[in-house]
């Protein structure tokens, strides 16, 4: 179902697709529990944490979100919202602009932009959207970026979580086979899941995303669920076989200040996955300080404790 002119939505397919199916709530605005058991129910993946019920919005930052500790805490910003950026949204996006570009918005669709990343597949990786054109594309909006947007920020953190990100897509999307496990990511599997409609002319639209039909015309989840250490690994080779150089633009391009942290030419994907992990327990940086920094320490590093486990970090 197509949402309506109060639901929010934002620049994640995949959360857009959970509230079209209400799988959680139509209006974008939910809660960890519900989001974390619409990931199982709809899409197969697997969860490791019980999270509070604090709610959230999936776009942009909304008073329906409020809370008893809101007056505290402050109002939580959209997922999807300005002031997230460089947090969960960040540059170098397969579908949107980059904030620098569109005034600070963070979800502006660019046709042209989806249309280079569709062609590549077409063209070099016989249709399929798999986890070496993953590499491929994200060392070209790495380029992209870097070349021409002023503010790029391209921190090893933000961007090893879209590296992930983008994994989703040979690994979750499209509907699944025989063996339990999702087929080929064809372009236009692709497309339907992301919310994208082709148009006669070859350009693209924003649409709404739909569970794309396998070859018996429905679409079947993944059987066999789809694991944090899984979906590392495509991550992982994605970011590994085009290495960027991390860091960002000061103010101009050409002017670029190279991170003090870099990835090493060889690394394992569960150490990905644990510095994603290490990075998720920091909450130095958030928007809370002072005397509500040691509880939600304390309450991140219980709920997350089973997925550190189930990777064996350190």
């Amino acid at each position: 179902m197509p949402p309506g002119p109060t639901d929010v939505r934002g620049g994640c397919p995949g959360l857009n697709l959970l509230a079209n199916y209400g799988y959680i709530p139509r209006s974008g605005i939910t809660d960890m529990t519900t989001l974390l058991y619409a990931m199982q129910e709809a899409l197969a993946i697997k969860t490791c944490v019980d999270l509070t019920t604090l709610k959230m919005s999936i776009g942009d930052t909304d008073a329906r979100t409020d809370g008893p500790l809101t007056f505290l805490l402050g109002r939580t910003p959209g997922l999807f919202a300005p002031q997230t950026h460089n947090k969960y949204e960040v540059d170098g996006s397969l579908t949107t602009d980059d904030a620098y570009f569109a005034g600070g918005q963070t979800k502006q669709f660019d046709g042209s932009r989806w249309a280079t990343w569709y062609k590549l597949a077409e063209t070099k990786y016989n249709g399929i959207m798999t986890a070496a054109w993953n590499g491929e594309v994200r060392s070209m909006q790495y380029d992209m970026c870097r070349n021409s947007n002023p503010e790029c920020h391209w921190g090893v953190i933000e961007q090893l979580v879209f590296y992930l990100g983008q994994a989703f897509i040979p690994t979750m999307m499209t509907s699944t086979g025989a063996d339990g496990l999702p087929g080929p990511a064809l372009v236009d599997s692709i497309n339907q899941f992301m919310g994208i409609v082709k148009q006669p002319d070859g350009t693209f639209t924003r649409g709404h995303s739909h569970l794309p039909p396998g070859p018996e015309g429905v679409w079947y989840r993944r059987t066999i669920p789809l694991t944090t250490v899984e979906l590392a690994v495509p991550g992982a080779l994605s970011l590994l076989s085009h290495l960027p150089q991390f860091g960002h633009n000061e103010g101009r391009v050409g002017k670029w200040n190279v991170a003090p942290i870099q990835i090493p030419d060889v690394i394992a994907a569960p150490t990905v996955a644990c510095l994603l992990l290490k990075s998720a327990l920091d909450t130095n940086g958030t928007r809370f300080e002072g005397a509500t920094l040691p509880p939600l320490k304390n309450l991140l590093e219980y709920v997350l404790a089973p997925v550190k486990n189930q990777l064996s970090c350190n």
